[in-house]
């Protein structure tokens, strides 16, 4: 039996212009990058950074990591883009000057940063219950700012054999939902 247990939308406090809650429908790019404190959570961030930009691609033109960094190389960006890509992943976000150029060159209008908030199983009275927390911090690059945060925090009972898997996509997709807007 799937229980739903969180997903609620937190917006950023700091730096924000007004209450925007989703990403703003732009005709530009989104890059998706997996955030992460601890080596341990990297696969995971990185699984969960794939789905959310798969799926907020339906809306958005998506880059994720690899194919931005191939990109920068035509754009004559690969000086400075890993630096920049590694500063992302730990928890950065871009200077004026990187934000410009992201901007200008790439024409890259957000930035989504993904990062494992809870990962755990645990075996109750009946059934092991898995648990998955993600969240996703937009950064608008014109405005040098981040604007939004997004929660999703969902835990599965009862789920054989998949449970872990079962509960990233849920809570993905309920990621996804509230950086769209639909919930």
């Amino acid at each position: 039996m799937k229980t739903l247990a969180l997903a609620t939308l937190l917006l950023a406090a700091a730096a924000c212009a007004g209450p925007v809650a989703t990403l703003r429908p732009v005709a530009d790019r989104v890059l998706v990058v997996a955030r992460t404190t601890t080596p341990e959570d990297r696969p995971i961030a990185e699984d969960a950074a794939d789905r959310l930009a798969e799926l907020l691609r339906r809306r958005v033109t998506t880059l994720r990591a690899g194919q931005f960094l191939r990109e920068t190389t035509v754009h004559a960006a690969h000086l400075w883009a890993p630096r920049l890509l590694e500063q992302l992943e730990r928890g950065g976000w871009p200077s004026p000057d990187e934000a410009g150029a992201l901007a200008s060159r790439l024409q890259i209008a957000e930035i989504v940063a993904v990062e494992v908030t809870t990962y755990a199983q645990a075996w109750g009275r009946r059934a092991k219950t898995t648990r998955v927390g993600l969240a996703a911090h937009a950064f608008d690059v014109q405005a040098g700012a981040p604007y939004v945060s997004a929660h999703a925090d969902v835990a599965l009972s009862e789920e054989h054999g998949r449970a872990f898997r079962a509960a990233l996509d849920d809570a993905v997709n309920d990621l996804a939902g509230l950086l769209l807007g639909r919930r």
